[in-house]
């Protein structure tokens, strides 16, 4: 595998991305990674070698593709008029960053916002990757782990042990491949806030501090040594 390679798509690329296009440069970048890549109707799944798998989706509620991006006078928080979609471009970005340094397996889904379609293909595809967790990112604000119906204390526990608290939601992709895989799975905060807003103007923002602090804390999550956790 090639690590420590610089991604060759910027975070406004993924910003501007519409789905489509995000998909094929993504695609593309897991290559140059070293992945051997599964581009399936739905998703892209590419495997690897450390037994975690990252799960983020490609689309947003926002209907036209991002053309500016307003930054903040320190550049750590980013807006646009369009919807800047940081439900779910943050998370697909810190994947990118993540597998830069580590090898997981890596499940980008598409239309999460209309029904998880691009997950339940998955469920649909008879790929099961063998892995000890699941990580999605895809949830708001800074601190939160949300778990859903898995109720696998130990592995509450453990992502809890790393500072994030508990909270509560209602569905994302994990809720179908969790159970699929009957492996845990949580959905981690990408420091995104106000998602799904409109209006005028919109008032969906990322904060970048966030972002790369829980890029940094995810690793470090990886890169402790754990049993496999059930779906339970």
């Amino acid at each position: 595998m090639c690590q420590d390679l610089p991604s060759r798509l910027t975070f406004e690329d993924v910003l501007k991305s519409p789905q489509g296009q995000l998909k094929k440069s993504l695609s593309n970048e897991l290559s140059r990674l070293g992945y051997d890549v599964i581009d399936q109707d739905g998703f892209l799944y590419a495997q690897g070698d450390l037994p975690v798998m990252l799960v983020a989706h490609l689309d947003t509620v926002y209907p036209n593709p991002v053309e500016t991006i307003c930054y903040s006078d320190d550049g750590n928080i980013i807006k646009s008029p369009e919807g800047i979609g940081g439900d779910d471009r943050a998370g697909v970005w810190m994947i990118l960053q993540i597998i830069q340094k580590l090898n997981c397996h890596v499940l980008f889904c598409e239309d999460e916002e209309i029904g998880r379609i691009g997950a339940k293909k998955f469920t649909s595809s008879g790929i099961r990757p063998i892995v000890n967790y699941i990580v999605e990112l895809d949830r708001r604000n800074d601190n939160d782990a949300v778990f859903y119906d898995c109720e696998n204390e130990k592995f509450i526990d453990f992502i809890t042990s790393f500072g994030f608290e508990e909270a509560g939601g209602v569905n994302s992709d994990i809720s179908d491949v969790a159970p699929y895989l009957e492996i845990a799975a949580v959905n981690i905060s990408t420091g995104f806030y106000k998602a799904h807003s409109t209006g005028d103007p919109i008032k969906e923002y990322i904060d970048m501090k966030v972002v790369n602090k829980n890029i940094g804390r995810v690793i470090q999550i990886i890169e402790t040594p754990s049993a496999q956790f059930a779906y339970m």
